[in-house]
């Protein structure tokens, strides 16, 4: 998943966050009534799932 994340037209030596997350943060949607999204609560919604 981390391979994912990570932005190759990104230039890592001038924004390494860019690089490292840009695909992740362009392809993941916040939904109005959520005010953070991360790999966390991701991890956690998933679990969630999974278990229901």
């Amino acid at each position: 998943q981390i391979i994912d994340a990570i932005d190759i037209k990104a230039d890592p030596c001038v924004d390494f966050f860019a690089y490292a997350c840009g695909k992740w943060k362009k392809d993941t949607q916040i939904p109005r009534d959520i005010s953070a999204v991360n790999r966390f609560t991701e991890a956690a919604n998933t679990r969630d799932q999974n278990m229901a």
